[in-house]
């Protein structure tokens, strides 16, 4: 029989899903990374080793597990590149496909993205180029798949875009501002043997070029139904891989603060191109709550305490460094993730990092923009040798199992980065056993 586990993101990201998924990868026969793209990143610590992983699924740093990357997946294929060589370090052969429906972020999605950065309603990306490569998915005409790296008629597809897409290239990228006082009519009506003409070729075979180069190094890890995979006899135990939070999700999120793929329990299935019949899904929370880039955060922290947390916590971006913004627990928020994600576990990340605090803080209740809050007394104790729950302080016990009863069941809680640093539960622990699975 198999057996699914999902781990998913319950806040804005960067809960530390990468640490979890690590620690479970080797236990099970496949780990699928289902969306996302490189504005993502999951840093996993052990011992000296140090690695942030942005496109790969963690499982790739163990030997016997099969890592896919999925079908909703905006794939920066030089990114790939790179990250590879470093999984490598930890893994010399790691196994790796990579579904042919997922979309190829291009070098002028870059460009679309950062110029959007400049415009007044700045929304904090990653300039990663995520959002207008998902935006073209969704249009349809200008996507570009990983099965198209594969296509004979990729040359003459890169080309049609290319031309199609000539306006906002000279509007947004810089290989083409020296067009900018040209006429709309002018551009449109640029013909090859033009200046532009000449330069839009150019720009198409440097880009075909690069997929070309990418066939080579990835072709035959390409698969079009990554479900058909997973449903193999062969796959007993199949883990998830979420990637931000669901409150980035964008439908579930403030639009325009939201990430472009989906982040919940459904995107992750429709990643892995197939629909569990039966599924656990772990949703991780930090024992506090942050966020990167703009929009609504009504448990923020102000002032030193927030920079005390954030500094504590070593709260900076895999992916940019940029600093997060921290604030207590929401449990409004945390309650939606369970309802629309169908969580069956918890794990609470960073317990650690609040070690030293007279009191601890979980926003219960919004009132229009103010919050309700309720007040736990701190433990004041060095939590990161313990390694049951037994062993935590009292007041932190209290902290997480009251949490559990406005949730669901406490599954792990990670009281440092490393791997090693790690609770899990005895009934978790049980329900793994019984799914064949013994930490």
């Amino acid at each position: 029989m198999k057996y699914f586990l999902y781990v998913i993101g319950g806040h804005y990201g960067d809960e530390a899903k990468g640490k979890i998924t690590d620690i479970l990868a080797p236990h099970f026969d496949v780990v699928v990374r289902g969306a996302g793209g490189a504005n993502a990143g999951h840093t996993i610590i052990s011992g000296d080793k140090k690695i942030a992983l942005h496109l790969l699924p963690a499982g790739v740093l163990h030997k016997e597990t099969l890592g896919i990357l999925g079908a909703e997946m905006m794939i920066d294929t030089s990114a790939l590149e790179n990250e590879l060589e470093e999984a490598k370090k930890w893994n010399p052969s790691p196994k790796i496909m990579i579904s042919g429906k997922a979309n190829v972020v291009m070098d002028w999605h870059k460009a679309f993205d950062g110029a959007g950065e400049k415009t007044g309603q700045k929304i904090g990306t990653t300039k990663r180029g995520i959002g207008p490569a998902a935006e073209t998915k969704y249009s349809r005409r200008w996507a570009v798949t990983m099965s198209d790296v594969l296509s004979k008629d990729l040359d003459k597809k890169i080309h049609r875009i290319v031309s199609e897409l000539r306006l906002r290239l000279v509007e947004q990228h810089d290989a083409f501002s020296k067009f900018r006082s040209m006429k709309v009519s002018e551009i449109i009506d640029a013909d090859e043997n033009s200046e532009l003409g000449k330069v839009l070729k150019k720009y198409a075979d440097e880009q075909t070029a690069s997929l070309k180069k990418i066939e080579k190094l990835f072709g035959s890890l390409i698969v079009e139904d990554v479900g058909e995979v997973v449903s193999q006899e062969k796959y007993k135990r199949i883990l998830g891989e979420g990637a931000q939070g669901t409150m980035l999700d964008p439908t579930f999120g403030n639009l325009p603060y939201t990430t472009s793929t989906p982040t919940t329990t459904q995107g992750l299935s429709r990643g892995m191109q197939l629909e569990p019949k039966s599924k656990e899904v772990v949703g991780v929370f930090k024992a506090y709550e942050t966020r990167v880039g703009e929009g609504p955060f009504p448990t923020e922290i102000p002032g030193r305490l927030g920079e005390e947390l954030q500094k504590k916590g070593g709260e900076f971006g895999a992916t940019t460094g940029r600093g997060r913004r921290c604030g207590w627990f929401n449990l409004h928020e945390a309650q939606f993730a369970v309802r629309v994600n169908g969580l069956t576990w918890m794990a609470i990340t960073k317990l650690d990092v609040l070690d030293e605090l007279d009191e601890i803080k979980v926003g219960i209740k919004s009132k229009g923009d103010s919050v309700e809050y309720k007040t736990f007394k701190g433990w004041k104790t060095n939590t990161t040798k313990c390694r049951d729950f037994d062993s935590l302080p009292k007041e932190a016990k209290e902290y997480l199992l009251w949490l559990e009863k406005q949730l669901v069941p406490l599954a792990i809680v990670s009281v440092g980065p490393e791997r090693k640093e790690t609770i899990f539960t005895d009934s978790f622990k049980k329900h793994l056993s019984e799914a064949g699975i013994k930490l």
